[in-house]
């Protein structure tokens, strides 16, 4: 390591004049106070982390210098194209700090950085491509995400990384199954599926068998999806992986919907609430707590559910998640029709309706056509129109 005298290296670190020592230094010392900085934030946080091990794991172990990666990133840019790497490094580093802590539109901002920075690998710009991808999905920006998936496929060689190229696919047909669900869907998920399990990562596996479950569950093929879900449940406790018990709960608690076993569907969709609420991933608590409602709505406990979508929609907006926002005022404006309230249900129909359909989501603006359009047949009132018009 350079050595500095301690006046400089007070200076540096000392709050006050720290910006004023800085702009006396020439071009050239400000980088070596850069590589200082970076070394000694590094040393107290237990050294300098490495990439995931193997690639393509599901597993991100927390290293100590996370909280401060997005620092530590600045001090390598500033510290010169020596260190060009390492800056890439903990770009790479933030933005999966970001995505596990469930921040979805500040890691994909860190992705985006990512995917185009000149000290990054191949590998760290196909990761940037392929989690971006399902940033913009979950934040409902379809067209988005298969851009960042066809970049992707410019640095993965099927052939020679067959866990890039498995994961690239089933990204790809989770995004493609909302304009054709058709069973290339479901072959997908459970060839994703074998394939982490021959690899030992029984993470990735869990999250292929929930997707699988998921095309049983809209086929009509109940006995399939309850059994996969409920042994994705049992899977995911023994590992204390939350994200996939969450997942495997909810959705096994929207299939005793659809079953008609409401009691157990209130109760799972609860628990799907209570597991998100405890890892603080407030997008799927929202889609969880929307899908009670829902079940509110259906039991004809309207009240209820238009206070539950009001409170959806009053945290998605305070939290800038505008689609999950929009899809609430969607079917709160349902519930409305049932209520009788056709003026207000028409004053959030329409701008919700307007915002999905731009978002090219065939597979959300089919359901919430097919919702619309049976509440309004039980109503006594004509469809919507051909462009979701609500009737006068």
């Amino acid at each position: 390591m350079t050595e500095f005298s301690a006046e400089t290296a007070y200076l540096f670190r000392h709050a006050l004049v720290r910006e004023a020592a800085y702009e006396l230094q020439p071009p050239g010392e400000r980088g070596k106070l850069h590589a200082l900085a970076l070394a000694i934030i590094e040393d107290l946080c237990g050294g300098a982390p490495g990439i995931e091990s193997p690639k393509w794991s599901d597993r991100f172990e927390p290293h100590g210098t996370d909280p401060y990666a997005l620092e530590l990133a600045e001090h390598a840019e500033l510290a010169g194209e020596q260190a060009s790497g390492r800056a890439a490094l903990y770009l790479y580093r933030a933005a999966k700090f970001e995505s596990h802590g469930f921040r979805h539109q500040s890691a994909l901002n860190l992705f985006t950085k990512l995917a185009v920075h000149p000290g990054a690998s191949d590998y760290m710009r196909a990761v940037a491509y392929l989690d971006g991808g399902m940033l913009h999905y979950r934040l409902s920006d379809l067209p988005a995400a298969m851009e960042s998936f066809d970049r992707a496929t410019e640095l993965i060689d099927p052939e020679r990384d067959v866990a890039g190229y498995i994961v690239l696919k089933s990204n790809r047909t989770i995004v493609e199954s909302h304009s054709d669900n058709g069973p290339q869907v479901a072959a997908a998920h459970k060839e994703a599926a074998e394939f982490w399990a021959g690899r030992g990562d029984v993470k990735k596996q869990m999250l292929s068998m929930i997707n699988y479950a998921v095309w049983h569950c809209e086929k009509g093929d109940h006995d399939v999806a309850r059994e996969t879900l409920q042994e994705v449940v049992a899977r995911a406790r023994e590992a204390g992986y939350r994200r996939a018990e969450d997942a495997a709960v909810g959705t096994l608690a929207m299939l005793d919907s659809i079953d008609g076993r409401l009691a157990e569907a209130e109760a799972g969709l609860n628990r799907a609430i209570e597991i998100a609420r405890e890892s603080r991933n407030l997008p799927v608590e929202l889609s969880w707590t929307c899908s009670l409602a829902n079940l509110y709505r259906q039991q004809d406990r309207l009240e209820l559910a238009e206070r539950t979508y009001r409170g959806v929609i009053e945290r998605a907006a305070s939290n800038g998640l505008d689609a999950r926002r929009e899809f609430a005022e969607a079917y709160l404006a349902i519930v409305l029709v049932q209520a009788g309230r056709l003026g207000d249900a028409r004053q959030l129909w329409e701008p919700a309706w307007a915002a999905t359909v731009a978002r090219n989501d065939a597979y959300t603006t089919m359901h919430m056509r097919g919702g619309m359009n049976h509440t309004l047949k039980l109503a006594g009132l004509p469809p919507l129109s051909e462009d979701g018009v609500l009737p006068a």
